[in-house]
């Protein structure tokens, strides 16, 4: 909903409504699954894995560019970060990130 409300979806003719409310309701997950299990990270061989997902490390090209980021591993932000590198993986390329303010938006995406 704070998507919709964000597109300001309601203003929007019918025919251009209908479509996208309904892409945006199969494809925005609705809440972070919640599980008691822990999410395990790992880097090896230029893999990192992340749960149950797998993805190569890049390469940048301007490494002096990249921040180096002190990694902290809250489980509630590791399941986000596998469910978008799942995404990443299978070829998504652009995430919003919604949320109030001290929720970890940024620290996920570092």
């Amino acid at each position: 909903e704070d998507l919709k409300r964000q597109l300001l979806l309601d203003f929007m003719p019918q025919q251009d409504r209908k479509p996208l409310s309904k892409l945006i309701d199969q494809r925005i997950p609705r809440e972070i699954p919640a599980s008691n299990e822990p999410i395990a990270v790992e880097v090896a061989n230029g893999i990192v894995h992340i749960g149950s997902v797998s993805l190569a490390v890049g390469k940048p090209e301007n490494p002096e560019l990249v921040p180096a980021v002190a990694f902290v591993p809250i489980q509630r932000h590791l399941r986000v970060l596998e469910m978008l590198v799942g995404a990443f993986a299978r070829g998504e390329r652009y995430f919003l990130l919604l949320g109030p303010q001290g929720v970890g938006k940024n620290r996920i995406t570092e």
